[in-house]
């Protein structure tokens, strides 16, 4: 679960850097202190970038919080299908998140989870038996 609180904070941090990255070049752009023409266009693209990493990062995880904090979030047992890099198992035909520094889970083994379920981050898992073959 620290895992996904340390990616909810940079993601917020990451979200709340691009807003004031917009508002100072938006202030500069109105104020005429604009002096390269390679700087118009920044404006609308870091709007479009914010708005991006938001709905696809940000909000996903925010409204993940939320429920985590008041109701919780059910256990399910899942097969773990495949595990490709550091932090990326797949189960049900989905890309899932993991702490790097948990353990490594088997292909084929079943698990108990704790998934997040928009931002798609394990939170908790315990194995729950044997690897099928």
């Amino acid at each position: 679960m620290l895992y996904f609180f340390l990616l909810l904070v940079i993601q917020c941090a990451v979200s709340v850097l691009l807003s004031l990255l917009l508002l100072h070049m938006v202030r500069n752009s109105l104020r005429n202190q604009v002096r390269r023409a390679w700087v118009y266009p920044l404006p609308s693209l870091l709007t479009i970038l914010l708005i991006v990493f938001s709905l696809i990062f940000t909000i996903p995880s925010l409204l993940d919080a939320k429920q985590l904090v008041f109701g919780g979030l059910p256990t399910q047992t899942v097969t773990v299908e495949k595990v490709s890099g550091w932090n990326a198992v797949w189960v049900d035909g989905k890309r899932l998140s993991r702490a790097p520094w948990d353990a490594v889970p088997e292909e084929g083994g079943t698990y108990r989870m704790s998934i997040a379920p928009r931002s798609k981050t394990i939170l908790r898992m315990d194995s729950s038996g044997n690897p099928v073959s």
